[in-house]
């Protein structure tokens, strides 16, 4: 058994099941040795396996003695050596990753592995953040210490997701919904937990919220809580409840938002606080903020607002839908819960369309009436409806009267929906889409914030082209298929609501953007043009703003994102912008609206970014060719037929703790002889004397321990779990009076001691791994270099 343990040693190199490994970590049991491997040979470089010693025959490749190569082939083996090592604080996977080396991409994982917890990834739209996360994933998933990663994203994006870190990392992905968990159900039995079937599991927030859902997550030790679109934690929501339940007990969380700042400096402040556990000892929360400029990545952007000359019937729906809008909100019933809401959604949608206005006016006099809203005026659920207001549903509002019995409600309810059907004869916005993107002649995406508009372009539009949409109604495979219509050139319109303006690459298809009416958050705007203003669009960008003239889309809204468009810095003309509710009484109340100071995100330092980047991108052009085999020990004969008296010896040094691969690293020693060798023989003789002295090895370890330096220490890491174990001892549950004949209450307390405990044992393990200790540290010389007496 010994032995056994001592062949399964962190970054052993072995042979197991006809292929090349190495050894990532190990874990010891009475009948064996879990190991996991990383593929080395050709067949199998980037994949990931755990197999069972003895069950599986694993066998180590390395040969005891040195061998003769030619000059030339030992110095690619100290090369593809270099590009084997595991430095302390650089990056393992992305020598490995299917992805181009950009700078920036890498200083958040290199914080995360100096020590930083929690991290917040407010790059520019299309910066490449859902890879930069998954890179922070797949750093910690190689080090041991994330083998539970929770990804939280929209529905629309879950595939997104999984492609990504599947694909490019090599990560082992699952998608769960209600259908893969009824699956996976099925397939292991109704006592797993669906939530460990992966390393890294990818799902929805709408989804795990739910209280049945919750439950079963909490019963799971995450490592890593990875939120997309952060955004939409709106303060008091219980999207930001269930992500801050979960965060307080993930040693690390990653929030990624291109817009993380909306103008509200609370909902900031709450977004950037999500997951602290309070102790004095614990870093604040790392923003990564990157413009495109800072980036390095030069963009072309330009923004077109396009005025349109609304109708008489389109100018008098408006005004009504305006003056009723003010008068509930300012009626005696204003301060009723629901009020202001419906003004702001009904004022929206006269902005949007007449077939938006009047679908949601025959809604609105069907709940007034009590009678059960149906037929075409019915509004799907979107997956995120804005403003959140607690995630109420819309039914819950839509019915809620504005003014006092007796004062005609409904009879004016009842002539804006008159008005409404009038606008519809002539639709001026429709009209100049459809001349717009005949005179353009190429692809373009067109935005929209309602179903109800986007059904009404595709009828204008569906005769002169092919027409592909996107919007919360479809399902999965639905939304692919559109996707994949417009991507793929047989659709040259993709008409989409705001369910798709966030993460979709749209950029190889077109360098178009419409939007039919003018989003009240700014957030949404940016999204939208995000699409095709990203990274790898290699064309500029053209944003068309439709808005009516005359109305207070030209008067409040367009003048006021028009102004700050002229700030350099996106995100911070982002920050700078009015929240929703400042718009909305702007509009519905006349208020003024001001472009505020935008509050400050600390910038990222890249220097240690770019020497990462550097040593990366000469690490993939060493291995291109080879892979990353195992280099064979070897000496080599001097280069010209003199006796060198000096060696320069490469040894591989590496660190395991925990049973995991801490670090490894190459040390170049000189060693010099006492007299040069005469011949071949004698040059054999001493290379491997040289290989097998004791003294090499003691001065490598030595070089090596003195370069642990640079090993993190995770100081705030350990805090930082100390304190989430502190939190679980306290929320322990309370002891139990036994009853005689309904043990219910017993059984459920010690399910609930056995969750504790097993939280907090695995909290203790990542502890332990992340230990300052550098553990064992095992020694192989690679090379034997003689030195001519001018030099090497």
């Amino acid at each position: 058994m010994q032995q056994l343990r001592t062949r399964m040693r962190a970054g052993t190199t072995v042979t197991a099941r006809g292929d090349l490994w190495s050894i990532a970590g190990s874990e010891h049991f009475d009948a064996g040795v879990f190991v996991a491997l990383e593929g080395r040979g050709r067949g199998n470089r980037g994949q990931r396996t755990t197999l069972i010693s003895p069950f599986d025959t694993i066998e180590p490749v390395f040969p005891q003695e040195l061998a003769w190569r030619r000059r030339r082939s030992a110095i690619r083996t100290a090369l593809l050596a270099l590009a084997r090592s595991r430095p302390p604080s650089g990056l393992w996977t992305a020598v490995e990753g299917r992805f181009d080396l950009h700078a920036w991409q890498l200083a958040p994982a290199l914080a995360v592995l100096d020590g930083t917890p929690r991290v917040l990834l407010a790059d520019a739209v299309g910066l490449g953040k859902t890879l930069q996360a998954g890179l922070i994933a797949a750093e910690l998933a190689a080090r041991g210490l994330a083998r539970h990663t929770l990804v939280l994203a929209p529905p629309a994006l879950r595939d997104t997701w999984a492609t990504e870190l599947g694909d490019r990392l090599g990560l082992e992905v699952a998608i769960l919904d209600p259908a893969a968990i009824t699956a996976c159900h099925r397939a292991r039995g109704g006592g797993a937990n669906p939530w460990t079937s992966a390393p890294v599991v990818v799902s929805s927030i709408d989804f795990v919220k739910r209280a049945e859902v919750r439950a079963a997550v909490e019963a799971v030790p995450l490592d890593l809580l990875i939120v997309d679109e952060a955004h939409h934690l709106t303060p008091g929501s219980d999207r930001a409840a269930v992500v801050a339940r979960f965060a307080r007990r993930a040693p690390w969380l990653l929030l990624a938002s291109a817009t993380p700042h909306s103008g509200d400096v609370g909902a900031f402040r709450a977004l950037v606080e999500l997951g602290s556990t309070g102790d004095a000892a614990e870093p604040p929360m790392r923003v990564f903020r990157r413009t495109p400029a800072e980036a390095g990545v030069h963009r072309r952007r330009r923004s077109t607002v396009l005025a349109v000359t609304p109708t008489a019937a389109e100018l008098a729906l408006v005004e009504g839908l305006l003056g009723y809008a003010r008068a509930i909100c300012h009626g005696p019933l204003g301060a009723r819960p629901g009020v202001r809401l419906v003004a702001g959604v009904l004022v929206r949608r006269a902005s949007s369309s007449a077939w938006a206005a009047e679908c949601t006016l025959l809604r609105r006099l069907a709940a007034l009436a009590g009678e059960p809203p149906g037929g075409e005026t019915a509004q799907p659920a979107l997956p995120w409806e804005e403003p959140d207001q607690g995630d109420i549903p819309e039914d819950a509002w839509i019915g809620v009267p504005g003014l006092p019995p007796g004062s005609g409600e409904s009879e004016r309810l009842r002539e804006l929906a008159a008005l409404a059907r009038a606008a519809r004869a002539r639709p001026s916005k429709l009209l100049r889409l459809r001349r717009l993107l005949a005179r353009l002649g190429e692809p373009a995406v067109v935005f929209t914030e309602f179903r109800d508009t986007l059904e009404a372009c595709r009828a204008a539009l569906e005769s002169d082209r092919e027409v592909a949409c996107l919007h919360g109604g479809l399902g999965a495979a639905e939304r692919r298929r559109a996707l994949a219509d417009f991507l793929g050139g047989r659709a040259t319109v993709l008409l989409a609501t705001d369910v798709a303006g966030e993460g979709l690459n749209l950029q190889t298809r077109a360098r178009i953007v419409v939007t039919v009416e003018w989003p009240w958050n700014p957030q949404r705007l940016e999204q939208r043009i995000g699409r095709v203003d990203r990274l790898g669009q290699t064309r500029a960008v053209h944003a068309v703003h439709l808005t009516a003239k005359g109305t207070f889309e030209d008067t409040v809204l367009a003048r006021m994102l028009a102004r700050s468009a002229r700030s350099r810095d996106e995100l911070a003309r982002l920050a700078s912008l009015p929240a929703g509710p400042a718009l909305e009484a702007a509009v519905l109340d006349g208020a003024e609206c001001l472009i505020a100071s935008p509050a400050a995100l600390a910038p990222a330092a890249d220097a240690a970014a770019l020497r990462e980047a550097h040593r990366l991108v000469e690490f993939r052009r060493l291995t291109s060719r080879a892979g990353l085999a195992p280099p064979e020990p070897c000496w080599a004969w001097p280069r010209r037929r003199t006796r060198p008296v000096r060696l320069a010896v490469l040894v591989e040094v590496s660190a395991a703790r925990a049973g995991r691969l801490a670090w490894s690293t190459v040390v170049p020693l000189q060693v010099h002889l006492a007299y040069g060798p005469h011949d071949r023989r004698a040059w054999k003789a001493v290379c491997r004397q040289v290989a097998r002295a004791a003294d090499v090895h003691r001065a490598a370890r030595a070089a090596a321990r003195s370069a642990a330096g640079e090993v993190p220490r995770w100081r705030e890491l350990s805090a930082r779990v100390e304190a989430i174990r502190r939190g679980l001892a306290a929320g322990s549950p309370t002891p139990v009076q036994p009853s005689l004949f309904d043990r219910r209450a017993v059984r459920d307390a010690e399910a609930r001691a056995a969750v504790v405990a097993l939280l907090d044992d695995h909290l203790r393990q990542v502890a332990t791994t992340a230990a300052d200790d550098t553990g064992d540290i095992d020694t192989c010389v690679l090379v034997v270099l003689p030195l001519d007496w001018d030099g090497p």
